[in-house]
């Protein structure tokens, strides 16, 4: 496990997890590469470029830092079938695709695999 997954691992370690909400359905995207995935309660899903749609076990989320979640939230999972690692960290604070002028209320930063990944979110 490299070095930043470790210290994910290790801050999802201090915060006891609290449930994620039937209303909690963050649909996040991306460009450069362009990329999209979706937290939802029952689903974890994220595709980038023309690979195939990734699917993770369903976490609870973690406060990030001495953020509520309502600011800021974490996500550590690990892909099913692969067990590759993934963090994905909302955060309440307005975002732009940079392609519209449509503006998200969340921003999104994903680690997967060996990638890192920005972008914004919604929820619906």
């Amino acid at each position: 496990m490299n070095k930043f997954c470790a210290k994910i691992a290790f801050i999802a370690l201090l915060f006891p997890a609290m449930a994620l909400g039937q209303d909690d359905r963050f649909y996040c995207s991306g460009t450069e590469p362009f990329w999209n995935a979706v937290l939802d309660h029952d689903k974890f899903t994220f595709k980038h470029s023309d690979k195939e749609t990734a699917h993770f076990n369903v976490v609870n989320p973690l406060p990030f830092g001495n953020q509520s979640l309502d600011k800021m939230r974490l996500y550590v999972t690990k892909e099913v079938g692969t067990n590759k690692n993934a963090a994905f960290i909302i955060q309440k604070q307005e975002c732009s695709d940079g392609m519209s002028d449509h503006k998200y209320d969340y921003q999104t930063f994903i680690i997967y695999d060996t990638y890192a990944f920005f972008g914004c979110c919604m929820n619906k």
